[in-house]
């Protein structure tokens, strides 16, 4: 029985490998022997449909276009039989749309954020999007995987950690100018191969309809990878007053310490005498209220261990920082990418390191005890000591000033 359906299965792979090496003459030849069989125009067309009779008909009517693709086949230039099949990797269906829903040439998809621990391999269901519909949107799209990329997702199965390297995404923005990139429909329902699949966690708002954070749809393990075959997919929402784009990828996961090398190899860097300007100014601002320094802390507010590797997003502006290297891990397990001090945005390409404060955290002037330096007018620091206890008020993750002697 095993050996029967190895053969089946193999003889099911030479049969799409042949599909693939037609032309569009060929295709159209095929098609054409088939009662009642609408003629499309372009290639990928041809060959989908081709491919969707071959899986979706009764065994009599897939023996005939099996008989048929191998009569073309044989058919070809005496050149090409006496060399090996040539045949291109299966491209995405134009998927069929019960909701109105439009493909958008690539060179002007720009998902609103990248996918920092997500590397593209391959793009299976191009860009498209639905158009605005304030009652229901429902969206049907084939997508089908080549013979090399089915094998190189079956092959990174991680068996210790129970997973794909490679996995096939989905992922589903907002389109449009003013974006909430950080939101799905609630009520969003996504299928494939009819097997409903795990969706981000629902949050409850006390203000406004409920949402889903926003993260890709791990979908490697509803597609089919026994075969090349078609997988289908569905998603359905309702309700929902925006334009959305959707996609499907195969990516490779990487893990947060990739991030962190190239974190450490870039170029840019905020450089010390920048964050020095910083502090300056702030006592510039504040002069009127006779503030003569200013304490932060040295202290990761997500781990609340020392930091090691200080920095903060490019758009923030405040002087704590946080550890870049528990804000990668956190966001590994859990993509919000959010600064954990003042709660706006930070994108990945927008981090950045701090050297005054790297300065600071590896001097031999700080003690392993010290939580707290003082930044002083000049833009140096010295740690804080127990002498100034009594002038300061304690407020966790917040830049404390501490008045002059003469108020």
């Amino acid at each position: 029985m095993f050996n029967l359906m190895r053969r089946i299965n193999e003889n099911t792979s030479l049969i799409h490998k042949m599909v693939y090496a037609f032309n569009s003459d060929e295709l159209r030849n095929i098609l054409g022997s088939l009662p009642n069989q609408v003629i499309f125009s372009n290639e990928e067309s041809l060959r989908n449909h081709l491919l969707y009779l071959l899986t979706s008909s009764s065994s009599s009517e897939r023996n005939f276009i099996e008989k048929k693709i191998l009569e073309i086949y044989k058919s070809r230039s005496i050149q090409l039989q006496h060399q090996p099949p040539i045949w291109r990797p299966p491209r995405p269906q134009i998927p069929y749309f019960i909701q109105p829903t439009h493909k958008i040439p690539d060179e002007t998809i720009h998902f609103a954020h990248n996918l920092p621990f997500f590397k593209t391999l391959e793009t299976i269901l191009p860009p498209l999007y639905s158009e605005l519909n304030a009652d229901s949107f429902n969206f049907v799209g084939y997508y089908y995987l080549s013979e090399s990329t089915r094998n190189s997702v079956i092959e990174s199965w991680n068996n210790y950690r129970k997973e794909y390297k490679l996995k096939i995404i989905l992922r589903i923005e907002q389109f449009g100018e003013k974006l909430l990139i950080e939101r799905l429909p609630y009520n969003i329902y996504v299928s494939v191969n009819g097997r409903q699949c795990r969706l981000p966690e629902l949050n409850i708002s006390t203000v406004g309809t409920p949402w889903r954070h926003n993260v890709p749809i791990d979908i490697t393990e509803y597609t089919d990878l026994r075969t090349c075959l078609q997988n289908t997919l569905n998603i359905t929402w309702s309700n929902e007053p925006y334009i959305y784009v959707t996609s499907v990828f195969v990516v490779q996961k990487l893990p947060w310490e990739n991030l962190l090398i190239e974190l450490k190899n870039r170029l840019i860097i905020r450089a010390s005498e920048k964050t020095m300007d910083f502090i300056k100014q702030f006592f510039e601002r504040e002069a009127d209220f006779g503030v003569n320094c200013v304490f932060t802390t040295v202290m990761d507010p997500l781990s609340n261990l020392r930091m090691k590797l200080p920095a903060r997003g490019v758009g923030c502006i405040h002087l704590q920082c946080f550890d870049a290297i528990e804000f990668l891990r956190m966001n590994e397990q859990k993509q919000t990418w959010l600064c954990p001090i003042c709660q706006k945005p930070v994108k990945f390409e927008n981090l950045e390191i701090d050297e005054y404060f790297l300065n600071v955290v590896h001097s031999s002037n700080l003690s392993e005890e010290c939580k707290y330096i003082i930044l002083l007018k000049d833009g140096t620091w010295i740690e804080k000591t127990n002498e100034l206890k009594t002038k300061v008020k304690t407020v966790i993750n917040e830049e404390i000033i501490i008045p002059s002697d003469t108020d």
